[in-house]
C-alpha cells in the first residue's frame, strides 16, 4: 500500500530546490545592507570631518564591486542630504572627486557659485545685523551711564536675534540647494 503525502509534505517537496536560493538571497541582501550601512557611518565621519574624500574613496574601494557605486550613491546621498552652509564647499569638493563624471562637475560648479553668492549676501546682512545689535547696546548702555567703546567687537553669536537670523540663514540655503540635491541624486 503506498503512503498518502500530506499538503506540507508535497509542498516542501516542491519547494526543497528554492528555499537555498531565498537564503542566498537573504544573505545577499544583509551583506548589502552591511556595506550600505557603513557607507552611512562614513558619510557622518566625513560631515564631521574625522575622514578626508581621499580615505572615504579608499574605504569603497575594499568593498566588493558588487556593492561599490550603491554604497557610494548612499554616501553621498547622506552627504548631500546633510550639508549645510558651512560644510558644502567640503561636500561639492568630495562629490566631485568620488564621481568624477562631467555632469557632477557641472552640477558641483554651479552649486558652488551659487554658496559664494550666497555666502557674500549672508556676510553683508550679518555685517549690518551687526552694527544694528552694537548700535543698540550702545544706546542701551549710554541710558545706563556707560560710555566709551565698552561693546566693541561684541560677539553677536549668543543674541537672539544672531540666533534667528542664522537659522534663517540656513534655511533659506537649504531651500536654495533643493534643485542641486534633487539633479545630482537622481543620476
Amino acid at each position: 500500500m503506498k503512503k498518502v503525502k500530506s499538503a506540507l509534505e508535497i509542498a516542501l517537496e516542491k519547494t526543497k530546490d528554492q528555499a537555498p536560493a531565498e537564503d542566498a538571497d537573504r544573505e545577499d541582501k544583509g551583506e548589502r545592507s552591511k556595506y550600505i550601512k557603513a557607507a552611512v557611518s562614513l558619510a557622518r565621519s566625513f560631515l564631521q570631518e574625522e575622514i578626508n574624500k581621499e580615505k572615504v574613496k579608499e574605504n569603497i574601494s575594499r568593498y566588493p564591486s558588487e556593492v561599490q557605486k550603491e554604497s557610494l550613491d548612499s554616501f553621498v546621498q547622506e552627504i548631500i542630504n546633510n550639508m549645510n552652509l558651512s560644510s558644502t564647499p567640503r561636500v561639492l569638493d568630495a562629490t566631485t572627486y568620488l564621481y568624477g563624471d562631467e555632469k557632477t562637475k557641472k552640477l558641483c560648479n554651479e552649486a558652488q557659485k551659487l554658496y559664494e553668492q550666497f555666502w557674500e549676501q549672508k556676510e553683508e546682512r550679518k555685517a549690518k545685523l551687526q552694527e544694528t545689535i552694537e548700535e543698540s547696546m550702545r544706546n542701551e548702555f549710554a541710558h545706563k551711564g556707560i560710555k566709551g567703546k565698552a561693546i566693541k567687537g561684541f560677539n553677536i553669536k549668543r543674541t537672539k536675534k544672531w540666533q534667528e537670523f542664522s537659522a534663517q540663514i540656513e534655511e533659506e540655503f537649504k531651500h536654495l540647494m533643493e534643485n542641486f540635491r534633487k539633479e545630482l541624486l537622481k543620476q
